[in-house]
């Protein structure tokens, strides 16, 4: 699934362990934007981890949410 095409809810249901994603990104600002949405769900505490080949968006991701 493309990381733009991600809803709220799906992020949600990611976070309280319901479902799982593997989203593609097209381009660092497509990252960006699903950072900010995870972001604005994420309550203090919560650990997201990452992983992924070299080069595959990782520090962008966390840069967003920081960011965000």
């Amino acid at each position: 699934m493309k990381a733009t095409a991600v809803t709220e809810v799906e992020l949600r249901q990611v976070l309280l362990g319901h479902k799982a994603l593997q989203l593609r990104s097209d381009s660092p600002q497509d990252t960006g934007m699903l950072a900010t949405k995870l972001a604005r769900l994420l309550g203090q505490g919560q650990i997201v981890l990452l992983f992924g080949n070299l080069g595959s968006g990782k520090t962008t991701f966390v840069k967003g949410i920081c960011a965000a």
